[in-house]
């Protein structure tokens, strides 16, 4: 009886961990994604004032269809999402997501944050700032983005954006250094299920402690 409960225990923590290491698998995103000034530019953090279009660049590598959210929010409107995009993956390749202000006017000078999202649960996979116009780059501050659903608060007249090209290959290299991903756990899982896992662990190992404790004084 009491082998039983221990192999049980611990095939209980093999599926955890096995659980574990598959979503952490999940991430589509390759690389470090970033934002450009033209469909095939370098990486840039700090973009001129009165920029109309700017684009996101990122490399997918998914095995089966994958959904991927991109939003850009405005920090100046208190972080209100300006442009949204979501597009189905499947296999790999580059895709150069053009993103435009609401209204098709330029860009307001201030800090902007683009946010990549993914799978059901909508799981952060990357989150950076970027600037526009007369903005000092230290107002560019690290942060870490939570990962998990999040409301999406748009402005009055916003309309969705469905604007996507996507073409296999990588993207173009270049000398310019790209924006630091924050990711947040492993694959993007949010700290609190990380914290689960590890709860369920510690508490499967003292069932083993106890079940090992009790064989042995049976015996």
């Amino acid at each position: 009886m009491t082998r039983n409960v221990v192999g049980m225990t611990l095939a209980a923590i093999c599926a955890v961990l096995l659980s574990l290491g598959t979503a952490a698998a999940q991430s589509p995103i390759v690389g470090t994604p970033y934002m450009t000034d033209q469909p095939n530019g370098q990486a840039m953090k700090k973009f001129p004032k009165g920029i109309d279009t700017v684009y996101l660049v990122f490399q997918y590598d998914v095995d089966r269809e994958t959904e991927i959210i991109v939003e850009v929010r405005e920090e100046r409107s208190a972080g209100a999402v300006i442009f949204s995009d979501r597009h189905t993956y499947t296999g790999s390749g580059t895709a150069t997501i053009p993103v435009k202000y609401p209204g098709d006017e330029p860009f307001r000078d201030g800090v902007y944050d683009t946010i990549i999202k993914f799978g059901p649960q909508r799981y952060i996979t990357a989150g950076w700032e970027w600037v526009v116009g007369d903005v000092p780059a230290e107002a560019i501050a690290p942060r870490s983005q939570a990962a998990g659903p999040s409301a999406t608060v748009q402005p009055p007249g916003l309309q969705s954006k469905s604007q996507l090209s996507s073409a296999a290959g990588s993207t173009q290299a270049g000398t310019a250094s790209t924006p630091a991903a924050s990711t947040t756990g492993i694959g993007g899982l949010p700290v609190w299920l990380l914290a689960a896992l590890g709860v369920i662990a510690l508490v499967l190992l003292g069932v083993i402690v106890w079940a090992v404790r009790g064989f042995m004084t049976a015996a």
